[in-house]
């Protein structure tokens, strides 16, 4: 599967399921740009391993959810490589442990500011774009929360559904501007998220549990994000593709 000649926006690129998308993306040929929230240092370190491989990549600080920032940065990311033709919305923020009724306004806010607010607004400033070049990929990062829609999940499991109908929406009104527009639903995955849902440090303590005896990794879903925007995903449009090994809940 080849990406070579397309420039990649991979925004929460910096760690767990983003750097994983961002190397495997620059592995096939692609430059990229990562965005990250708060950390510099691991975006820093995901920028020097693309450049290693020889090809462009650039680190980018930016809250999604402010759509000041996420309009500024995306213009300097239009001017640094004159094209965009891959968005991967990662970037989000997990909640967990309060009923709906206990849940505050501020997290609520919260939530949904990083969870819809960000992909909506990174959507919006690739889609002039994707549509001059008569072509582009967007991919979304959703959670199989919004299958099992788990007691104290609600605010996760709610802006997830959201990034879905989003998804679905865009591909449906940008089907005729040659723009794939597709989700991912992950299971619990083995990165610093994942452990700090769960409870554990050591994730291999799950391993015996689990569907095919491991928790699924950030390479699965780099490979599937690969997939789609390569010829060989050419044909999937509106699709919420889960990865999660057949398990009900993980």
């Amino acid at each position: 599967m080849d990406a070579s000649g397309k420039v990649a926006v991979v925004t929460g690129g910096g760690r767990g399921i983003g750097r994983a998308i961002a190397l495997k993306l620059a592995g096939a040929g692609a430059d990229v740009a990562i965005l990250y929230r708060k950390r510099p240092e691991p975006a820093a370190e995901v920028k020097a391993e693309i450049e290693k491989m020889g090809r462009r990549g650039e680190a980018y600080q930016c809250d999604v959810s402010d759509q000041n920032r996420v309009h500024e940065v995306f213009a300097e990311i239009k001017e640094k490589f004159k094209r965009i033709d891959i968005l991967v919305n990662n970037a989000g923020l997990a909640s967990w442990g309060n009923f709906i009724h206990d849940t505050t306004f501020l997290e609520w806010d919260k939530i949904m500011k990083a969870n819809i607010y960000g992909p909506y607004n990174c959507i919006r400033e690739v889609l002039p774009l994707m549509r001059e070049q008569k072509g582009g990929y967007i991919i979304s990062l959703s959670s199989v929360i919004t299958q099992v829609t788990p007691p104290t999940g609600g605010p996760y499991a709610v802006a997830k559904a959201g990034v879905e109908a989003l998804t679905k929406v865009v591909a449906n009104e940008e089907l005729g501007n040659n723009i794939r527009v597709n989700a991912i639903a992950p299971g619990l995955v083995e990165t610093e998220m994942g452990r700090k849902l769960v409870g554990v440090e050591d994730m291999k303590t799950m391993y015996p549990n689990m569907p095919f005896g491991r928790v699924c990794q950030p390479e699965d879903i780099a490979n599937m994000v690969l997939y789609l925007v390569s010829e060989e995903g050419s044909y999937i449009q509106g699709q919420v593709i889960h990865i999660n090994g057949g398990g009900k809940l993980f």
